[in-house]
């Protein structure tokens, strides 16, 4: 065996052009095939790494109005803390998800906080270190000013001392006692953002969004979440039919003498794992057909090369036969081929998948959860080794049923190259437009999602937002006290008179948030009727905030500083408000209502849509900034800003007590929400790629086989007087000719995977998206680029070298 094996290893050596062709084919798509399957195996097969995870379930809250959505995806604190408490949960938590300042002599830095029971640590599987949970609150209006850490924090920010437990920490100003440091393996459930993981958890009651008071169900807010573990005698319809009662009850209560009183409060439980995956479960069902496709491309290219290499080894194998050898020895023979190309493919493709595995999580952990656990298994990479030896002897049986012994001998019989056996031309081009066809499919699907996310990711967003940045402050969220808010509004303008004064700012504004973010709604119509009217997104704003954003004012003005410092009913509206109302640039000063007929405002603006990232314009109104939480937009310099030292020293002239919580880059933050199409746009290419490169392998050897076998044949022709145009025209027809077919294939390729998909049937034919059809237009020329080049280069050296010399050859 071992003498075998050594001669298959020097017959491969000799034909290095055959076997590099074949190990860069089989290792490209193995190693996609593993990828492809270990994250289809991490999304939709793996447990998640919490206790009883099948039981766990979060809690999303709605607000209807007329049976229609409102608001989504929210609960708040009120409704979260009695959620909780239900008796349809064995154990569980509310949570509150959002920054906190520790408070240092060097440094404020700002951390990742999540506020719950004691019992979310239960829920999570979550070990500790040392010492053990904070406690759970006396009552429902007190807390102990307790805190757990995780281990990053711990190493960071404490250098790993084991004498922490008992020790305090500074948060928001005022101290908190560790009581316990987390393991380093112990991670919580991502359920506010992907990628996001808490560095200090607190008592629910800690946090200043937390009011438990009559009167505050209506405070929702997508930061505040349920974390259950169901109970056995339940189904997650009956637990939120059981929920919703009591809670409608208090929503009630609480809202019959304001806007909300038409509005109800439904709730609804999400398994936590449909919670993680997100999109990430398309996302694995989409790479993994690819990578399927890629294979199956391979196969067919392989399959091809194998059958020509044998077919050009029939002479060896004839003088073998004659010698005695039997068909189990030729198959033998066969077989260590094959399989030594197998396994060194398999070896590479191991490298491959990694790095595939590395790229998504790279891409993807900031909007995917569970992608930063992505790791090669080795029952993936035993069961695609499984298929590598099952492919080999399956290969190696197939060329040696293509061999026929009585053929052979007779073979040996035949003068010259030109008697031997070879490949029907039935046989060649069915493998031709298999490959054709299977590469047409693959490179229009990845096409189309090419075209999908470069269109997403090119997109204008209708506004500037390089050297954009929000400044936060830390501050109490909302205080109606009269004294409290003329600080604030003094405090804001000053701030902000100090920010436009520094030599790296262009301009600023007064904003409850940057351009891309949405909070709270408002409520718009040319009449007072809530039937009619539209609920958009509001977003409190100064005077020069259109013009720190650059988005155009298509018709109109913006508020002047005294409209905005005396809290004027003035309005602006954006196109697709604009639209949905039907109004047009005619009807500035017109007068539009919103929850109070008493209180009208006056429209003096239309301006252009915001492009949201992932979702596109959406309806928004601005409004003059109410300086209960306001934030500031600072437009800097190209590449300038200032540090978060210097605004800290601006901010702390005014206040003492209050600090910058965050500096945040809305660059930046339209990158992190762009990350799922980069991602597709990533994969697609190279998937894509990868098919036509192979498709083209495959496509450019059949060719030249073909041309070698007429090399005598069209000598011959060239010597009678046939020009070398005539040649190219012909061989150009005889690929398209191809080309057609397999298009005629593809079309019924793509008719039964929607026959099969869509219960509409046939009628799905009428809304197929345009980008599809961009896809397979782009995946036919490609295609066709490929095929005419292959043919092209293939035969130029038998038509541009002398013409005897291909009839002697």
């Amino acid at each position: 065996m071992g003498y075998l094996l050594l001669q298959a290893w020097r017959s491969l050596r000799h034909h290095r052009v055959f076997s590099l062709n074949v190990l860069f084919i089989l290792a490209v798509s193995i190693g996609a095939l593993m990828a492809a399957i270990t994250l289809y195996l991490q999304v939709m097969v793996k447990p998640l790494p919490y206790p009883h995870a099948e039981h766990l379930y979060s809690v999303k809250g709605h607000i209807y109005h007329q049976d229609k959505p409102f608001y989504s995806n929210a609960l708040s604190a009120v409704a979260a803390f009695d959620i909780a408490q239900e008796s349809v949960f064995d154990l569980a938590s509310p949570l509150v998800y959002h920054d906190i300042l520790m408070i240092t002599e060097q440094a404020s830095p700002r951390l990742n906080a999540t506020f719950g029971f004691a019992n979310l640590f239960e829920l999570m599987g979550m070990e500790f270190e040392l010492g053990g949970p904070f406690s759970e609150p006396s009552s429902r209006n007190a807390f102990n000013h307790e805190v757990v850490v995780s281990y990053t924090f711990w190493q960071n920010q404490l250098a790993g001392a084991s004498d922490v437990i008992g020790t305090t920490i500074r948060l928001r100003e005022q101290s908190y006692r560790i009581t316990g440091v987390l393991t380093q393996q112990s991670q919580e459930a991502e359920l506010y953002q992907p990628g996001r993981f808490s560095e200090v958890y607190l008592p629910f009651l800690a946090s200043n969004w937390v009011d438990l008071t009559p009167g505050h169900s209506g405070a929702i807010r997508p930061q505040i979440k349920v974390l259950g573990r169901l109970n056995n005698q339940f189904s997650a319809n009956q637990a939120a039919q059981l929920i919703t009662p009591q809670q409608q009850q208090i929503f009630k209560q609480d809202h019959l003498n304001t806007p909300f009183k038409d509005h109800e409060v439904r709730f609804e439980l999400v398994s936590l794992k449909e919670q993680l995956h997100g999109k990430s479960e398309s996302t694995s069902h989409t790479l993994l057909l690819a990578a399927i496709g890629l294979l199956l491309i391979a196969l067919v290219n392989v399959l091809a090369l194998f059958i020509m290499r044998v077919t050009e080894q029939q002479k060896k194998l004839a003088i073998e036969m004659a010698l005695g050898a039997t068909p189990r020895q030729v198959f033998t023979q066969l077989l260590l081929q094959t399989g030594l190309l197998f396994f060194i493919s398999y070896l590479l493709g191991n490298a491959i998948a990694y790095i595939l595995l590395q790229q998504v999580q790279f891409w993807g952990s900031g909007e995917f959860s569970l992608l930063s656990r992505l790791a090669l298994s080795w029952p993936v990479q035993l069961a695609v080794l499984g298929l590598c030896v099952g492919l080999a002897i399956v290969f190696a049986l197939i060329a040696l049923l293509n061999l026929n012994a009585k053929q052979l001998i007779l073979s040996l019989r035949q003068s010259g190259k030109g008697a031997a056996q070879q490949l029907s031309t039935a046989i060649k081009q069915g493998l031709l437009v298999a490959q054709l066809t299977l590469a047409l499919l693959l490179v229009a699907a990845m096409s189309s999602i090419m075209l999908w996310s470069w269109q997403a990711l090119n997109t204008p967003l209708g506004f500037n937002e390089q050297n954009l940045y929000l400044l936060q402050l830390e501050q109490p969220d909302f205080d109606y006290n009269g004294e409290v808010y003329a600080a604030k509004k003094h405090q804001a303008l000053a701030l902000l008179t100090a920010i436009q004064q520094l030599p790296e700012v262009n301009s600023a504004a007064l904003a409850m948030d940057h351009p891309l973010e949405y909070a709270w709604f408002s409520a718009v119509n040319t009449e007072f009727n809530e039937a009619t009217q539209i609920n958009p997104y509001g977003h409190g704003i100064s005077a020069a905030f259109f013009n720190t954003t650059e988005q155009t004012i298509l018709a109109g003005r913006t508020f002047s500083d005294d409209e905005v410092n005396n809290g004027a009913r003035v309005m602006l509206i954006n196109q697709t408000v604009a639209n949905k109302l039907g109004l047009t640039y005619q009807d500035i000063g017109r007068t539009l209502y919103s929850r109070q007929p008493d209180e009208p405002y006056t429209l003096i603006g239309i301006v252009k849509d915001i492009h949201q990232p992932n979702v596109g314009p959406i309806d928004r109104v601005y409004l003059p900034v109410n300086f209960y939480h306001t934030h500031t937009l600072i437009r800097t310099q190209n590449g300038i800003k200032p540090s978060i030292n210097t605004l800290n020293k601006l901010i702390q002239q005014l206040n003492p007590q209050a600090r910058a919580l965050a500096f945040i880059s809305v660059a930046d933050f339209k990158s992190a929400a762009f990350k799922y199409q980069r991602l597709a746009l990533w994969s697609s290419f190279l998937l894509g790629s990868f098919a036509l490169l192979i498709a083209a392998s495959g496509i450019y050897s059949l060719l030249n086989y073909q041309h070698t076998l007429s090399r005598a044949q069209m000598g011959m022709h060239l010597l009678l007087g046939a020009t070398t145009s005539r040649f190219i025209v012909l061989q150009a027809i005889a690929m398209l000719s191809l080309l057609l077919k397999a298009c005629l294939l593809l079309v019924v390729c793509i008719g039964l995977l929607f026959l099969l998909s869509a219960p509409n049937g046939f009628a799905s034919w009428l809304t197929i998206n345009a980008l599809i059809i961009k896809g397979i237009i782009v995946s036919v020329l490609l295609v066709a680029a490929v095929l005419l080049i292959s043919a092209w280069h293939s035969s130029r050296a038998l038509l541009t070298s002398w013409p005897m010399h291909n009839l002697r050859s």
